[in-house]
């Protein structure tokens, strides 16, 4: 009976999407602009060899989106809270059409690499500028559901087209992929242009001062304000954490050590890869429903600990069964995190200032991703790769710890009235 009434509560998440018109037209947004960078993911460091990029200017290329990220996020957002959201996440759309399609013409390395960091430029626009939105129109007791779905539909798109976008690489030619992720994009904004509904003003009134210092100041106050809140240091650095673990543990480390400890092929790797993946994916609608029953702090808790036992597990594996058991957790940990972290960032948030909240937030949280690789890198070749992975799972189930005792839980302390847009 308990497995039933999980499952209809599965269900009863879902069914928000024929309620709210405007969260699934943002869901099929992101699950088109997700497909269209799933088709380039196997091709990026293939396409870079082609120039006579070394593995160093390979990992630059990574580098250089996550820097396109981090610069533009806070700024993105800051622009969102005054000019609207549907003109950042149209530009960011286009931003990213162009520098796809050039890198689909890139003759050099350093013409690719270029693109690569506009290209992050324009994901950072379109993204962020998404959580916006659904940060205005969802209301506390139903966000970390709305958020789930929001996030699922990331995962599904990068999840099924990977393999399509390796199929047209090696029947048609390497920078095929890049060409239909531009078109993707450019379809995106016009259908964004067309069907979403500006949300600035629906749950807060626009920000938009004419009194440019005043908004400024107001800005500034914000940021003061969140940089010394407890709760939302303790977050950022959770979801700084989980993105280290994310481009350092798991896509450096994690492939590194089936290789030299456990002799795993690339289609073991690969099997590793999609099952992680996968139960990411399964992962998220139970990230809303703890979140929304049990409350956000139990949800992020709970996903640092499973994350840092897959990681040990990782860490301490010397069979291939245990290395999967590993990735299991892994997979578990981070779909209930990203979720819940967001949901509970939202609730932090001034009113008003989604915006600016979002990109300090996501600013924080992506540099993680530029210098998680890194960081587990040096610390491996210092004291070896099985070090490595088990410290990153040690620090997120330290932090859990911490977390615990002094974060407070925020669903029971926001109100807001329901909106929606028709």
């Amino acid at each position: 009976m308990q497995i039933h009434d999980q499952l209809q509560a599965l269900l009863n998440s879902l069914s928000i999407l024929r309620e709210k018109r405007w969260l699934l037209i943002l869901c099929t947004a992101i699950l088109l602009s997700s497909i269209g960078l799933g088709l380039t993911i196997p091709v990026v460091s293939i396409y870079a060899l082609n120039f006579g990029a070394t593995a160093t200017l390979v990992g630059l290329l990574f580098t250089a989106f996550a820097l396109g990220r981090v610069l533009v996020t806070i700024p993105a957002g800051r622009a969102a809270d005054r000019w609207g959201r549907r003109i950042l996440m149209i530009g960011g759309m286009l931003l990213v059409s162009v520098s796809a399609f050039g890198q689909g013409m890139a003759n050099e390395y350093f013409q690719l690499l270029i693109f690569r960091l506009f290209q992050g430029m324009g994901s950072a626009m379109f993204i962020s500028v998404s959580f916006l939105v659904v940060a205005d129109l969802s209301i506390p007791e139903e966000r970390g559901r709305v958020t789930s779905i929001f996030q699922g539909s990331i995962m599904i798109g990068l999840a099924v087209s990977p393999a399509l976008g390796g199929l047209i690489a090696n029947n048609i030619g390497l920078n095929v992929p890049f060409f239909l992720y531009s078109m993707v994009a450019f379809l995106v904004a016009i259908f964004i242009w067309c069907f979403l509904p500006e949300s600035l003003g629906e749950s807060t009134p626009p920000t938009g001062d004419p009194n440019e210092e005043a908004e400024e100041s107001k800005s500034i106050s914000t940021t003061r304000e969140l940089l010394t809140d407890v709760n939302f240091i303790l977050i950022s650095l959770a979801a700084f954490l989980i993105f280290v673990g994310r481009a350092g543990a798991r896509d450096t480390i994690l492939p590194l050590l089936g290789i030299e400890n456990l002799g795993l092929t690339a289609a073991s790797l690969g099997l590793i890869f999609t099952l992680i993946q996968t139960i990411n994916l399964i992962a998220i609608p139970f990230a809303g429903l703890i979140s929304d029953r049990l409350g956000r702090k139990p949800a992020v808790i709970l996903g640092l600990s499973i994350q840092g036992i897959g990681m040990g597990l990782i860490g301490t594996a010397w069979l291939y069964p245990w290395f999967l058991f590993g990735a299991v957790f892994l997979g578990a940990g981070k779909g209930l995190d990203e979720t819940s972290s967001v949901v509970y960032v939202t609730d932090l948030s001034p009113v008003g200032k989604y915006g600016t909240t979002y990109g300090i937030f996501l600013t924080l949280r992506d540099i993680g991703l530029l210098i998680g690789p890194v960081m587990l890198g040096l610390i491996a070749d210092a004291a070896g790769l099985r070090f490595s992975m088990i410290l990153n799972g040690a620090a997120m189930i330290c932090l859990a710890i911490i977390f615990w005792i002094f974060a407070k839980e925020t669903l029971t302390t926001v109100t807001r009235k329901p909106v929606e847009l028709n």
